[in-house]
């Protein structure tokens, strides 16, 4: 999402239960962020791996996040 909070900050946020859509599967962790210049940059990329364009991204990024887990032992 894109938003003016560092990404340690939003993940409070989302962890204090005050985000309606995550608040029942906390605790969460932040598993990947990327940084976007503008806002209106920022947006179009929020909105990529949400649709059919960015599926296979999506799906590497999801693939590689797996795959660190199950090497590391799990959570």
């Amino acid at each position: 999402m894109h938003t003016s909070l560092n990404p340690q900050q939003r993940l409070k946020y989302h962890n204090e239960g005050r985000v309606k859509s995550t608040r029942y599967r906390r605790p969460l962790e932040l598993a990947y962020y990327e940084e976007i210049a503008t806002h209106r940059d920022a947006r179009k990329r929020e909105w990529h791996p949400k649709h059919p364009a960015g599926y296979l991204e999506k799906k590497q990024i999801t693939a590689k996040l797996f795959y660190q887990l199950i090497s590391s032992g799990g959570p």
